[in-house]
């Protein structure tokens, strides 16, 4: 099933002191609709995540045809996603995919064919 639906979260530099945090990893999200494996959904969520760390990317979506012709071209083509121009520029991302073509199962297994990230090479670098 693809991903139709995703939310990304990108920041530049990551503390590797919280890698072993699993508490500050979490999707409250994916936690609450239960899509977290071997985490009860009414689990507690702590204060501080990682999304008071990272920048938010945005919500993208692609749309689900039925049409033949429609799903032949967007499988060809795929989708493009515009980052917010105002983001800072990042090196690590997450995903969180929020609906496949089917809907959202437990399991939530989801595909993607190729996830290519380009844009112009005016920003600084360090």
């Amino acid at each position: 099933m693809n991903a139709s639906s995703l939310e990304i979260w990108g920041t530049d530099k990551i503390d590797y002191d919280k890698l072993a945090d699993k508490d500050y990893w979490l999707d409250s999200l994916s936690l609450r609709t239960g899509h977290i494996k071997g985490l009860d959904p009414t689990y507690p969520i702590p204060e501080r995540t990682f999304k008071d760390d990272w920048q938010y990317l945005g919500y993208h979506s692609i749309p689900v045809y039925t049409n033949q012709s429609d799903i032949r071209a967007l499988a060809a083509n795929g989708a493009e996603y515009d980052m917010p121009i105002e983001a800072e520029p990042v090196r690590y991302i997450r995903i969180f995919v929020r609906a496949i073509t089917l809907g959202m199962r437990e399991d939530n297994y989801f595909s993607m064919g190729e996830l290519t990230f380009f844009g112009d090479n005016t920003v600084p670098q360090d």
